[in-house]
């Protein structure tokens, strides 16, 4: 949905208002991460060297894809740089200005984009919210180490204070909603991690119909989405994420049931690939669609109001070309998402994983050494 939310081609599927109101799905991520993480990490914290495997292995979950994709958008920008220059060929706007200037580059770098630093997303847009997710798993890593029980009590307050922070970030600043991006992860984020708190308290005092529950869940999900133009819903959304994902988590449904199956089970494997490569995919269309526009003389873009906000649409034809130019943008995604994940992602996240597991093993070999053994040198040999 995230992916359909962010092409711009004029089709039969642009008047769903799940594919319009797409956006908000990257707060259902932000609420299923939490859940997930929660259910992975909350009691791994054991001392400091648990807490600094497990921020390398964040690190090597999320910033080797993130780097590899700004370096092809850096690389989209010397190709455009290029065609201006030697071929007076205009693909938007100059190359390295603006959201992709330099210092957005090197912000982008260090995932230090999605803080508040910029009032638009930059580089690669859906990443602002990589950016938010990785210091809110530091933070997560943080009150794991420190709260030692009661967690969901302590992530449902953080949840709240966040939230109204956020609100009134956004009172604030109007417009540039980034500035609120962090809060707005945090506040979601953590309301998944109470989510799993709930979930475990559910699953073993309470029997309710969860595959009737799963069909009520879908629902509501589609009923939201209608109406999400209005505000007031806006504060709910998070909430009913939450519900939604206790319910799936019994797995005990029709719905579940598909969803397990290999095919989807896969797109769930090579999610976060889909997730930063479609935008990259998304600049090479607009950019291409753009240039033809200048060599054939002939209008491809329109400028539409699509659920309140301005976009310019790539009107290909009839709808069913815009339709089929969508399908062949989601195979496309799907196949570099692929190759990315099976030569970028994977391979990255493997080695951090070793080097998390090697700085938890000698910490292990040190606590057992120092415990059992002399600490002097001369005296090792009788250590046994």
């Amino acid at each position: 949905m995230v992916c359909l939310y962010h092409l711009s081609v004029l089709g039969t599927f642009y008047d769903v208002s799940l594919v319009q109101n797409g956006g908000y799905f990257v707060e259902f991520f932000f609420v299923l991460s939490g859940f997930v993480l929660a259910h992975a990490y909350a009691s791994s914290f054991r001392d400091r060297i648990s807490l600094a495997a497990f921020i390398v292995r964040r690190v090597g979950r999320l910033w080797p894809l993130h780097a590899f994709t700004l370096g092809l958008l850096v690389a989209y920008e010397v190709v455009k740089w290029s065609a201006l220059r030697f071929a007076d060929l205009r693909a938007g706007a100059g190359a390295f200005v603006g959201e992709t200037g330099l210092h957005a580059l090197i912000l982008n770098t260090f995932l230090l984009h999605g803080l508040g630093t910029f009032p638009m997303p930059t580089w690669n847009v859906p990443s602002w919210s990589i950016s938010a997710e990785f210091f809110t798993y530091l933070l997560f890593g943080w009150i794991c180490f420190r709260v030692y029980g009661r967690l969901s009590l302590v992530a449902l307050a953080i949840a709240l204070m966040a939230g109204a922070l956020a609100a009134f970030l956004l009172q604030v600043q109007g417009a540039a909603w980034l500035r609120a991006a962090f809060p707005i992860c945090v506040c979601n984020f953590f309301l998944g991690v109470a989510a799993y708190g709930a979930f475990r308290y559910i699953r073993s005092r309470v029997r309710l119909p969860w595959a009737y529950l799963e069909i009520v869940a879908l629902l509501l999900i589609g009923l939201a989405f209608e109406f999400a133009w209005l505000h007031e819903l806006v504060i709910v959304l998070p909430l009913l994420f939450a519900g939604i994902i206790i319910v799936f988590a019994f797995e005990e449904g029709q719905v579940s049931r598909v969803l397990c199956t290999g095919g989807f089970q896969y797109l769930g494997k090579i999610s976060y690939s889909i997730y930063l490569v479609h935008f990259v995919i998304i600049t090479g269309i607009n950019g291409g669609s753009r240039v033809l526009e200048q060599i054939l003389h002939r209008k491809l873009r329109i400028g539409m109001d699509v659920a309140g906000r301005p976009v310019d649409v790539l009107a290909v034809g009839p709808l069913w070309m815009g339709d089929l130019v969508a399908l062949c943008y989601i195979a496309a995604v799907i196949g570099v998402a692929t190759g990315t994940y099976h030569f970028v992602e994977r391979p990255w996240q493997k080695r951090f994983d070793a080097w998390a597991f090697r700085m938890q093993r000698s910490r292990r070999l040190t606590a057992r050494v120092g415990g059992r053994c002399p600490r002097r040198a001369e005296d090792a040999r009788s250590c046994p």
